[in-house]
């Protein structure tokens, strides 16, 4: 009997451990530069990402070329920092809000797709949508 409660003491620590550990090696794969390179509205973004299973958090900058940028009632003038702050709701979906230096925030959300670049969109607080597709990497 005592030997079928370390057993079971064994294990819940093993499950313990197991269950603590938050960010996979797929997840980290996904760590580093994340950019979008040129964009119809004119917004350009580059952050330096970290993932985990359930959020996804980054810094980085944001440009209007050329100045300034609209997206619905957001005005980007110049290059300013940025900071992600999303939820993972699946392996796949993305879901927060970027702040820009400024004052500006503005919803992001996307889908993580064939594992290098974020299909997603800014929503800008009038409404308006515009395309904010990333790339891992830094695109030219």
């Amino acid at each position: 009997m005592r030997h079928l409660y370390r057993l079971v003491f064994a294990g819940s620590l093993f499950l313990i451990y197991a269950c603590s550990d938050v960010v996979s090696p797929a997840d980290r794969a996904l760590d580093g530069p994340w950019s979008t390179g040129h964009t119809l509205s004119g917004v350009v973004m580059v952050l330096t990402l970290t993932w985990s299973r359930d959020r996804v958090t980054g810094t980085g900058s944001v440009n209007a070329v050329p100045s300034p940028a609209h997206c619905g009632t957001a005005v980007i003038e110049r290059l300013a920092t940025a900071t992600l702050t999303a939820t993972r709701r699946s392996s796949t979906e993305i879901r927060g809000t970027i702040a820009i230096e400024g004052g500006i925030e503005m919803t992001y959300q996307g889908s993580l797709t064939s594992g290098n670049h974020i299909d997603g969109v800014l929503l800008a607080g009038d409404g308006s949508q515009c395309a904010m597709t990333l790339f891992q990497g830094l695109v030219p």
